[in-house]
Parts: structure tokens; sequence; C-alpha cells
């Protein structure tokens, strides 16, 4: 079993009669030029590049200090300067600048009347 390739079709075309060599020249004349297929671009990578975690430690402490006055509530902190307080995180997340590349931690204080957390 042979293999076609332009080499062995270049062969077969020199056996050819000087008749059909012309022939063969014509019809290929007669077909529009072919382009070359569009390469498909390559997807864009859209994975995000890895930063290292901001240091969390104002806020840490900003938490266990102030702990007692925000129990219950969601706060945004920015180091250890609270950027919103509010019982509703809604509220919370729509006092925040969200354009900013290091947004504000935001979590919420536990009360000490909440109930266990059991993992459900």
């Amino acid at each position: 079993m042979s293999t076609l390739t332009a080499e062995n079709i270049l062969q077969l075309i020199e056996q050819l009669p000087a008749l059909e060599q012309n022939r063969l020249k014509e019809l290929m004349a007669e077909q529009p030029p072919q382009t070359s297929p569009v390469k498909p671009k390559a997807p864009r990578d859209k994975r995000v590049p890895c930063e290292p975690m901001p240091n969390r430690t104002l806020e840490r402490q900003w938490v266990e200090d102030h702990k007692h006055e925000y129990a219950g509530q969601w706060v945004a902190l920015d180091g250890d300067r609270l950027v919103a307080a509010s019982l509703i995180q809604k509220e919370v997340f729509s006092a925040i600048d969200t354009s900013n590349p290091n947004p504000p931690l935001i979590l919420r204080i536990p009360s000490p009347d909440d109930l266990p957390f059991i993992g459900v």
C-alpha cells in the first residue's frame, strides 16, 4: 500500500504524455486559488495569576478588640479601619468599593447568643 505524496503525484504527472500534461495545466489554471484555512486563535488564558494572601493581622486584632461592640453584625475591615457595619450582609457589600483590587475583609462577628454551628 503506497502513500499518496506530492512527490509521487509529480512522478505520475511526468509519466503522462505531453498532451495530457497540457490538459492538466489548463484544468489547474481554471481552479480558483485555494487559500489556506485560517488557524483558529488559541483560547485566551482566563486564569487569574496567583497572588500571595494578604496579611490580615490588623483585621484579626481589630475583631479581637471590638467584637463586643459589633457582636452579631457584618463588618467590612480595611486593615484596622472599619469601612462598614450592619446586621444585614447586603448593606455591608453595597457600602464597599468593589473596583478596588484589594477589597476589604467582610465577616460576621458572632454573637454570644448565636446557636452553635453543627455542620448541617
